[in-house]
Parts: structure tokens; C-alpha cells; sequence
């Protein structure tokens, strides 16, 4: 297979409040990295629309292991490890300037025939370049389990914000790009911490923070410039250290699901960054939207 590697630079406008590339950032990278990674191999842009045709992306999975540093350089490895029909199946690994796996990452890419706006077998000749003269996978490769089905909404305490789309939300195929889900997403989250008289700040002051280490997310139909979106977030549990949190967007005109999300989030020490246990006075707090320690 070509494994292809893409240095990055964390520059400041990218990070979050604690100098650390956002959640969305590594998003970006995987998609400019999957990019370059084809355009290395004379598949560029320019090219696919040659064709008409083109990939978008079905599923994405993460895990943040170590937090990326404003500042420093990251290296993204990425490489295609099977085809499927339609579908690609691209893993990625984030090395640190220490030679640490910072985070590991998969999607799922669709070949589209763009004229009929459908999908279609990826070509012989693209799936030869990516894999390099190696065999295809397709019969040993099993993509990822999805380990955390998005549940029900019909039985949690959910907690909605809704979202016009702009046009920085935009990418070159004119819909709304995958990483600014993520964005969405984290802010619905946010949001209702602070409903529930938890904003960020206090939790500083309180001496903890809460981290995503992992998001699961399945691109159903795209959104586009003037869409008001519905991000509607819930607890599914929350014990120990940890708790799973949903997502589901929908476009408020036509009632269209348009993503869903299942994420895993930790209490960690502000200061040694270690897991900590979710602080009691939190969860008295917030006992109307956390299901019991069984998940409800």
C-alpha cells in the first residue's frame, strides 16, 4: 500500500482556550492529509472533476490519546488499507514531535459518480495507485466495530441549540464540511454544561476539565449555505471517570437527519491532565440530564 505523511504546523487559531488543537482540527487534517495523500499519486482534484467524479465521506472514527500543542509540528500517516465497492477504508496516525501516537483515526470515503450524484465501484486504475500493487483487503479487511450505536431520543433528556449554516461552515463541494460537525457538535455539548450552571470557566475553577477521546460519526446527507440545523445532544451515561454522549442533526425545513454521533467524554485534573472521578457536586447538579450509573 502507499502510506503517504503530511506535516502539520498547530498554529494558534486552531487550538482551544488550553493551547491544544480542537477537537475539529484533527478532522482537517485527516481530510487535507487524505487529499495530498491522492494528489501524490496523480489523483488531484482537478483530475477527479475530469472524471466526474469524486469522494465524500460515509464515517469517520477518532480516539485522542495525546493532546497536539500549539506550536508544534505533527506528522499525519495515512494510508488506504481496503476497498469495498464504493467504499475506501483509510486509516490515520498523528505522530508527535516525540515520536508519540497523539491520536488514530479511520473513515470510510465513498466514490461518487458525480453527473448522477450517486455512488459507484471505485475504478480498477484508483484503486491500484492507492494500494500500490498490493492486493485489496477486501475479503480479510473488517472495518472497525461500531461500539457505540447512537441511542434513542425518545427516552433521554435531550438538549437541542440550533445553527444557521454560514458560509465559512462551506467546503469546495458547497455542503458543510465534515470537521464543522464536530464543531457543532462540541458546542451543543457545551452548551449544556452551561444550562446547567457548568460553562467552562467554572470548571477551571473547580480544577477539572472534560475531554473527548473519542467520537464515532455517520454522515447521512449533507447540509448547505442557509440550512438552519438542529444539533440535538444526550448523556447516554455517565460513572467513574467518563460518560458517552449522542448527537443527532437534522435540517429544521424538512426534518432530514443529516449526522449522527456517539462520542466518549472524561473528567480530568486541570492541571496533571489525569482522569479524575465526575466531581460529585456536578452530578447533583446535572442529575436531570445524566442517566443512572447503568446507562437508564
Amino acid at each position: 500500500m502507499n502510506i503517504h505523511e503530511e506535516p502539520f504546523r498547530v498554529r494558534h487559531y486552531q487550538c482551544d482556550v488550553f493551547g491544544h488543537l480542537n477537537h475539529a482540527g484533527y478532522f482537517r487534517y485527516m481530510q487535507e492529509s487524505a487529499m495530498e495523500a491522492s494528489a501524490a499519486l496523480g489523483l488531484t482534484r482537478e483530475a477527479y472533476m475530469e472524471r466526474e467524479e469524486g469522494w465524500v465521506i460515509r464515517r469517520s472514527s477518532i480516539d485522542y490519546l495525546i493532546p497536539l500543542e500549539m506550536r508544534k509540528t505533527v506528522r499525519v500517516r495515512t494510508w488506504v488499507e481496503a476497498f469495498r465497492g464504493p467504499g475506501a477504508y483509510r486509516r490515520y496516525e498523528f505522530i508527535d514531535e516525540q515520536g508519540r501516537t497523539a491520536s488514530r483515526a479511520e473513515t470510510e470515503w465513498i466514490y461518487m459518480d458525480l453527473a448522477r450524484n450517486r455512488p459507484k465501484p471505485c475504478p480498477k486504475d484508483v484503486v491500484d495507485a492507492f494500494l500500490g500493487g498490493e492486493v485489496n483487503r477486501k475479503d480479510a479487511y473488517k472495518p472497525p466495530k461500531v461500539e457505540r450505536e447512537v441511542g434513542s431520543l425518545s427516552d433521554r433528556i435531550a438538549f437541542s441549540i440550533e445553527r444557521q449554516v454560514e458560509h465559512r461552515d462551506i467546503d469546495t463541494e458547497w455542503h458543510v464540511n465534515n470537521a464543522v460537525y464536530v464543531s457543532y457538535m462540541e458546542e451543543s455539548a457545551l452548551r449544556q454544561c452551561a444550562a446547567f450552571g457548568w460553562p467552562v470557566q467554572r470548571m477551571i475553577d473547580e480544577g477539572f476539565l472534560i475531554v473527548a477521546r473519542s467520537y464515532q460519526i455517520d454522515y447521512l446527507q449533507p447540509a448547505f449555505l442557509g440550512d438552519t440545523l438542529g444539533v440535538t445532544t444526550w448523556v447516554r451515561y455517565a460513572r467513574g471517570i467518563k460518560a458517552e454522549r449522542d448527537f443527532q442533526i437534522h435540517r429544521i425545513s424538512d426534518g432530514a437527519v443529516l449526522a449522527r454521533a456517539s462520542s466518549l467524554w472524561v473528567w480530568v485534573d486541570r492541571y496533571t491532565g489525569r482522569p479524575i472521578k465526575i466531581p460529585g457536586n456536578f452530578l447533583a447538579e446535572c442529575a436531570e440530564a445524566l442517566p443512572d450509573s447503568k446507562g437508564g
